[in-house]
């Protein structure tokens, strides 16, 4: 069993839309339907095409459901190495993802508690984005099984896909990808690009996530 961390009553913090519960509460529910279904489907990837589409908002607020759905905990992890929103509100900067690729820390020692019971965080780490393209990122699949006895829901809240495509890298780890698409800006072209490298690094597309929509707008 894993245990967290040894600062585990610095609790951080998760703040999530009660308006918007409901909906996230939703698409939880079919996480749930796409998991029961796959025995492999431990972990997945949140991603977006472009900046400022909300894609860590998504990935914090179906994690704070999925949490609540169940009485098996689940893992938020922070793998956005360069804007990690979470860890951000820590000054204290735990080891997280980047000291368990490098093999410089254990799994207890980046394990944090938050504020909502049965979610627990994994932030980054302590090095950047540009470090860490000089790692084996292949080590995410050690990790996941090592994690998968304790949490049932692994959301690794990703980098946008850009020409590094260090997201890609990191979803054909997991068992899928969700893209976040902000509905008001929302950009074809950039969605078949994604799919299509997505295809190339043999990451699977769960699906799109519509954010930022109004519910219910009249027009």
């Amino acid at each position: 069993m894993i245990t967290t961390s040894s600062q585990a009553n610095r609790i951080t913090t998760v703040s999530y839309s009660q308006r918007l519960r409901p909906y996230f509460l939703t698409l939880a529910r079919r996480i749930q339907q796409w998991s029961d279904g796959n025995e492999a489907a431990c972990g997945f990837g949140i991603t977006s095409c472009n900046r400022r589409e909300g894609k860590s908002t998504v990935a914090t607020n179906l994690a704070a459901a999925l949490s609540s759905l169940q009485s098996e905990k689940v893992l938020l992890i922070e793998a956005d190495f360069g804007n990690p929103t979470l860890s951000k509100r820590n000054p204290y900067r735990n080891p997280g993802l980047t000291e368990l690729i490098t093999g410089d820390a254990s799994v207890a020692d980046c394990i944090i508690p938050t504020s909502l019971e049965r979610l627990y965080l994994l932030g980054c780490g302590r090095l950047n984005a540009t470090e860490i393209h000089e790692k084996p990122i292949e080590t995410i699949v050690g990790l996941n099984r090592e994690l998968r006895a304790d949490y049932r829901f692994l959301i690794y809240d990703l980098p946008v896909v850009d020409e590094f495509n260090l997201a890609l890298l990191l979803g054909q780890q997991l068992s899928g990808l969700l893209l976040v698409v902000d509905s008001n800006r929302i950009e074809p072209k950039s969605i078949d690009r994604f799919r299509k490298s997505a295809t190339e690094y043999n990451a699977e597309v769960l699906g799109i996530v519509l954010n930022k929509a109004v519910p219910n707008r009249r027009t």
